[in-house]
Formats: C-alpha cells, structure tokens, sequence
C-alpha cells in the first residue's frame, strides 16, 4: 500500500470514528438504534427511499455510500412507548442492482432486523398480468445483517459484498 493509499484510508477511518462518535451523542432517548452499512463491493450504493414506521433519524445517512466504504446513522423513537422501527432502499449506480434495510427496536419484544440484495427482472408470463417487474434476490452480491440487543444504541450492521465463485463449482 502507497503512501496517499494509506493516507487516505487513515481519513477514511478517521470520518468513520467520527460519524460513530456524532450517531452515540444523538442517540440518548429510550429505544434508539445505530446503524452502520458496510459496502464491500466496487458499486457506490444511492440512498433511494427511506421510511419509518416508528421514530425517526436521530443522524441522517449520507446520501451515498461509495464503493468499499461505510456510512453510518442513527434512529431513535420519537413518541411515547413507541420505538424506532424503519428502513432505507439504496440502489447501485449505473446497475440494476439494490439494497434493502430494515431495523426495528420495539418498546416491548426484541430487537430485529434484515437485509436483502436484488435486482429487477421481467416477470415470468404467468405473473405478467398484476406484475410486468419483479424483484428477485442477486446472483452477484450477497447481504448479511447482524441484529444488536439493547433499547439504546443497539447497532443493526448491515454488509453487501460480491459473490465470490468458489473454484470447486467451475
């Protein structure tokens, strides 16, 4: 690694901490979440939609998350007895190619969340008259999410990263 390379993932680093450290200080009322999204591929992933059914953003998320990088945010209830609960669609720059996260901390039950990469494709003939798209999970990414415990600060971790083909299939 170069010297600018590894000045600038020291600066990488150094936003990151940064990031988590501004999400902890906004975070403080009963049921709130960090959220941290990890993109692990070459595609720079825009935020697209985002939603909540509970709550709202404490940190806002960046507005895109660059290739082999990471952004992080923060939720946290907004009512009385109501937690934080939402999610964000993303979709990959210039591909047919998006991200969906989900994170929920209740006031009463458990933490959750989930994560799904997919790309949209024509439906199949016989679903063409409600539907003429689908959604239909990648072949060439694969998301994973770790769910946190706890009603403050639990962290929902979210990774995307490229399907490696493993020797033995080809």
């Amino acid at each position: 690694m170069g010297i600018i390379a590894a000045v600038g993932a020291a600066a990488a680093i150094a936003k990151g901490i940064s990031q988590v450290k501004t999400t902890l200080e906004d975070l403080d009322d009963e049921r709130s979440v960090i959220i941290l999204v990890a993109n692990y591929t070459d595609y720079v992933f825009v935020l697209d939609t985002s939603h909540h059914e509970h709550g709202g953003f404490a940190v806002n998320p960046s507005g895109e998350i660059p290739a082999q990088s990471t952004d992080t945010y923060g939720s946290k209830d907004k009512g009385f007895l109501t937690g934080t609960e939402g999610g964000i669609t993303y979709k990959a720059r210039g591909a047919n190619l998006y991200l969906d996260v989900h994170w929920n901390n209740p006031f009463i039950g458990g933490n959750s969340s989930s994560t799904w990469a997919y790309t949209i494709v024509d439906a199949p003939a016989n679903l063409r008259p409600l539907f003429k798209k689908i959604p239909i999970t990648s072949d060439t990414v694969r998301a994973t999410d770790s769910t946190g415990a706890g009603n403050e600060q639990a962290e929902m971790r979210y990774e995307i990263r490229p399907i490696v083909p493993s020797p033995l299939n080809s």
